[in-house]
């Protein structure tokens, strides 16, 4: 499991950038206050924005 600070770091943008991206992925369904993201959503994101 990563937080949005660390997938953050990762794709080197902001968190506020991250939170936007999952935002826009309905398959994902993050809750709002939601800062930790499951292994099967971290895998969601990286097919749909891809790897850095």
């Amino acid at each position: 499991m990563k937080t949005k600070k660390e997938l953050a770091a990762y794709y080197g943008v902001s968190v506020y950038i991250i939170t936007n991206w999952l935002k826009e992925i309905k398959e994902i369904d993050i809750k709002p206050y939601q800062k930790v993201l499951t292994p099967k959503q971290i895998k969601i994101l990286i097919e749909y924005i891809g790897t850095p």
